[in-house]
């Protein structure tokens, strides 16, 4: 399936690329796909980041579904 990875802020640093697009096995979980990114970029392992999917916060074990738009967001700052 196909899916449109967005990265925001130092997830963006680290990686690069402010977005791209890439294929994936069919129902993966937020978790999984995070575990084949941290493949190709490594420094993910070590940073804190919210998933939101198609613009709603989601859950590490949300499956994930073609054409998802996905982005990493760093840490919120409130105040």
């Amino acid at each position: 399936m196909k899916l449109k990875l967005i990265y925001l802020g130092k997830i963006k640093e680290l990686t690069t690329v402010s977005s791209e697009h890439l294929e994936f096995e069919e129902g993966i979980s937020v978790q999984e796909l995070i575990d084949q990114l941290t493949v190709s970029y490594p420094h993910l392992a070590f940073e804190s980041f919210q998933i939101s999917v198609n613009r709603n916060l989601v859950e590490f074990s949300y499956i994930l579904t073609e054409d998802a738009d996905v982005a990493l967001l760093p840490p919120f700052a409130g105040g």
